[in-house]
C-alpha cells in the first residue's frame, strides 16, 4: 500500500474492508483484540486492512504511532501469537508508512486460501474474552468484527471455500490434461534423503534382525521445498495442531504424553517411542519433510488369554489397522499442508516383512482369513497435488489400502467398501 491508497481509504472512513486503530502497541489487551480482528478479516471476501495510528471519526484523524509502539510489531512475535490461536495459518503483511510526518502501520490481511480460519484457542486478555475456541469470525457490512451467528454468513463462507477448492482441483485437472505438471530437477526421494537421515541403527536392527515383525515406514515431503527453514518453536506448533487424535490414548503420529522426549537436532526434531506395545520413530525437518517408522501394537502384544493369537509370523495382520493407519497418515498430511506452503506432496509408503502373512480381523475373531501375502516388502510412492489431498485425501487413502489388500490376494473389498469401513473405524 502507498500514500495514495491510504488517502483513498481515509476518505471513506471505516468500512467492511478497513478498520482504524489509535496509537497502540502489540501488547496487553490490544494484542488479543488485533488477533480477533485479523481472524475476522481473513474470513471476509477479499480480506482487508487494519490501520494503526488513525483516530476514527468524520473525517478520520491521523495521530500516528510512537516509535516505542512501532517496535512492538515484530512479525515473528505476531505470527507466533496468531498461529497459537488461529488455524490454518493466517496470512498478512505489515507495512509502515509516513503520512504528514506521522507514521502509521498498515496490516493487510489476506482472505483464507481454501479453508476458513478457525479459532483454536480462546482469544482473550485479562480484561476481555474476544472469541472462544472453535468459533469462526467474520467482518460484517456494518464494519464489525464478530463470530458468525447468521446462516447467511455461514452459507457465504462455505460457498467461497467450495469455490476455492474447486479452483485448485480444476487447475490440477488442467495440468494433467495438458501435460503441464511440474517437473522437479531432483527426484523427490533424493530430496527427501537430503533433508532427513534414515532412522537410527536400533530401528534398522529391529527391522532387519527380526524378520517376523511387520513394520511400516511412511514419508512425505511438501513440494517445492520451501526457501526458509521453519524455526523449532513453529515446527512444533505445526505438528501439535496437525496431530490426528481421534481415538483416546492414541494419536498419529505418537505425540501426546511423549512431548518431553522430543529432541532438537541441527535441522529437524525427532521422537523415539519404545514403551510397552508402543514402538515408533519419527523425524520432522525444518523444510517440512516428515518420516515415520512404526510397529503396530498387534505385532508386539504377547499371546494371552484375552488375546489368543499365535505370535508373528503366524499372527494375522488386521485389516482394520491398515485402513485406519493409512487414513490417519493422509489426514495428517492434509493438516500439515494447510499449515505449510506447497503445490504438491511427495508421499512414500513401505511395509516390511509381510511375506506369507495373512490378512484378517481381530474384531470378528478370525485368526486366519486365508488371504496370504506373496511379497516380502511393499513400497508405493507418488506425487499428489495439494488439490488432490485437500479434496480427496480419504479416497486416496482407500485406493492405497485396496492396493495393499491386493497383495494379500484379497478381493473382499473394493474402494467404496473400504471408504465405508474407513468411516466406521476412523472418526476424525
Amino acid at each position: 500500500m502507498d500514500i495514495i491508497s491510504l488517502n483513498e481509504i481515509l476518505n471513506k472512513n471505516e468500512t467492511r474492508k478497513n478498520e482504524f486503530k489509535g496509537d497502540e502497541a502489540f501488547k496487553d489487551n490490544f494484542k488479543a483484540h488485533l488477533t480477533f480482528c485479523i481472524g475476522a478479516f481473513a474470513n471476509t471476501s477479499g480480506g482487508g486492512n487494519i490501520i494503526v495510528g488513525i483516530k476514527d471519526g468524520i473525517p478520520p484523524e491521523i495521530i500516528g504511532v510512537s516509535e516505542q509502539n512501532i517496535s512492538s510489531y515484530d512479525p515473528t512475535v505476531i505470527n507466533q501469537y496468531m498461529k497459537e490461536r488461529l488455524q490454518p495459518v493466517t496470512k498478512f503483511d505489515i507495512v509502515i508508512l509516513t503520512h504528514e510526518d506521522r507514521k502509521v502501520i498498515i496490516i493487510n490481511v489476506k482472505e483464507f486460501d481454501d479453508i476458513p480460519i478457525l479459532v483454536i484457542k480462546d482469544i482473550e486478555s485479562p480484561i476481555k474474552k474476544y472469541a472462544k475456541k472453535a468459533e469462526i469470525l467474520i467482518r460484517t457490512e456494518s464494519s464489525e468484527c464478530k463470530r458468525i451467528d447468521s446462516p447467511d454468513d455461514m452459507r457465504d463462507l462455505i460457498q467461497r471455500s467450495l469455490i476455492k477448492r474447486s479452483d485448485i482441483l480444476l487447475k490440477d485437472i488442467k495440468a494433467i490434461m495438458t501435460g503441464e505438471q511440474k517437473e522437479y530437477p531432483v527426484l523427490p526421494d533424493e530430496m527427501f534423503k537430503n533433508l532427513l537421515p534414515d532412522f537410527d541403527k536400533d530401528y534398522d536392527d529391529f527391522k532387519n534382525n527380526d524378520k517376523n515383525i511387520f513394520v511400516w515406514k511412511l514419508n512425505f515431503l511438501p513440494l517445492p521445498i520451501i526457501d526458509d527453514e521453519i524455526d523449532f518453536s513453529e515446527l512444533k506448533n505445526i505438528l501439535k495442531h496437525s496431530i490426528v487424535d481421534h481415538i483416546p490414548y492414541k494419536s498419529f503420529p505418537l505425540f501426546f504424553g511423549f512431548q518431553d522426549n522430543m529432541i532438537n537436532l541441527s535441522n529437524y526434531i525427532k521422537l523415539d517411542v519404545n514403551q510397552g506395545t508402543q514402538r515408533q520413530f519419527w523425524h520432522f525437518n525444518k523444510k517440512g519433510a516428515f518420516g515415520l517408522a512404526h510397529v503396530t501394537w498387534s505385532e508386539i502384544n504377547s499371546r494371552e488369554s484375552n488375546f489368543n493369537y499365535d505370535m508373528p509370523p503366524n499372527r494375522l495382520i488386521p485389516k482394520e489397522e491398515i485402513i485406519c493407519f493409512v487414513a490417519e497418515f493422509f489426514y495428517f498430511i492434509y493438516n500439515i499442508i494447510n499449515r505449510i506452503e506447497c503445490d504438491d506432496v511427495y508421499v512414500n509408503i513401505e511395509m516390511y516383512n509381510i511375506n506369507n502373512r495373512y490378512l484378517g480381523s481381530f474384531q470378528t475373531g478370525i485368526s486366519n482369513s486365508g488371504n496370504k501375502s506373496h511379497i516380502q516388502n511393499y513400497a508405493k510412492s507418488k506425487i499428489f497435488s495439494k488439490g488432490e489431498i485437500i479434496t480427496s485425501w480419504n479416497k486416496i487413502a482407500a485406493t492405497i489400502v485396496k492396493d495393499i489388500f491386493d497383495i494379500f490376494q484379497s478381493s473382499e473389498f473394493n474402494v467404496d467398501g473400504i471408504l465405508q469401513l474407513q468411516k466406521l473405524y476412523f472418526k476424525k
